[in-house]
């Protein structure tokens, strides 16, 4: 015998979006305990990192899907790359800025119209 379903709308914290899970009856209590609880370790994460001295934090955390990687320390020449992704990435330009002003350009190769092209300068046969 199936068991019955409910329909369980879950808000996405990155883009805000609501999407419908239907998990059986026994799994959707399980279902939001789990989102219960990873919204407070989310608050205790956020509580203690705000405790700690900011200049001793490693330069980047990054934790997804039980995935952890820790990087001390990251050239300030790539802040700029790094910023652009992590705004991209959970979609809130607010969070993370910078100055435009560190953005080094490339010169920009310049094509002349008039020059001829290697083809162009092969004799017939």
């Amino acid at each position: 015998m199936q068991q019955p379903c409910v329909t369980v709308n879950l808000k996405c914290d990155r883009t805000g979006k609501t999407t419908p899970v239907e998990v059986a009856i026994e799994g959707a209590a399980a279902l939001m305990n789990a989102v219960t609880k990873k919204q407070a370790m989310a608050e205790n994460l956020r509580s203690e990192l705000a405790k700690l001295d900011s200049a001793s934090l490693p330069d980047l955390v990054i934790c997804f899907r039980g995935k952890v990687v820790v990087l001390p320390y990251i050239n300030a020449e790539n802040d700029v790359v790094i910023c652009r992704s992590l705004a991209a990435a959970i979609h809130r330009e607010d969070v993370f800025t910078y100055d435009p002003a560190q953005v080094k350009r490339k010169p920009r190769k310049v094509v002349k119209e008039d020059a001829p092209t290697p083809l162009a300068n092969k004799p017939a046969k």
